[in-house]
């Protein structure tokens, strides 16, 4: 029984595996860690208000969507049969990036539905999964949201943390509410869109 099953996995994987010869280079999409969003926006705060002000703001541009409570952490694939994660593995996916291609296509689902050509994710959880936002997307763009209110300290160490690895923008609740035109144009001008 167990051979049978290595069996049919090995001739699963083949059959999935693309056709000898192709050239990756032709077809981006064929390639392992390739992502229809490649710079996707990923709002880093510990204040869930701060971020809703600033999604509020971005996602009246002409090319900004900022869905509202994407939480890509919540979204996973789990293989349900012994031979899936083999089939997987034998293609160079592992779990972790089943997920990543997951979460991408979420996101190019709503760029396409929106017709927009930029991507918010303003999700609170950001702040703790960020070193995983950047193993799925390299390219990934960042804005740092910080408000002088007292939050979770695990997610403020994080946003910390994050601020101190991360190349973005940083914008303060506090500006932004008193001067939220400067605020945008200087996130706008980081995204490339002022």
């Amino acid at each position: 029984m167990v051979r049978a099953v290595k069996r049919r996995s090995e001739h699963l994987a083949e059959a999935l595996r693309p056709a000898r010869g192709q050239n990756d280079a032709d077809h981006p999409a064929d390639r392992i860690g390739a992502r229809l969003v490649v710079s996707p926006v990923f709002v880093v705060s510990a204040s869930a208000r701060a971020t809703e002000a600033l999604a509020e703001r971005l996602g009246a541009h002409p090319e900004i969507v900022a869905p509202k409570g994407l939480r890509l952490e919540t979204l996973s694939v789990e293989p349900n049969r012994d031979y899936s994660e083999a089939i997987m593995g034998a293609l160079g996916l592992d779990r972790e990036e089943l997920d990543h291609l997951l979460w991408d296509r979420v996101l190019h689902h709503e760029l396409v539905r929106s017709g927009r050509s930029v991507i918010v994710d303003t999700s609170p959880a950001n702040a703790l999964i960020w070193r995983r936002i950047l193993r799925a997307w390299p390219s990934a763009r960042f804005v740092f949201v910080t408000d002088d209110a007292t939050g979770d300290p695990a997610v403020q160490a994080a946003l910390h943390e994050a601020m101190g690895e991360l190349n973005g923008v940083e914008v303060s609740h506090k500006a932004l509410t008193a001067d939220p035109g400067e605020e945008i144009r200087r996130v706008l001008a980081h995204l490339g869109l002022a």
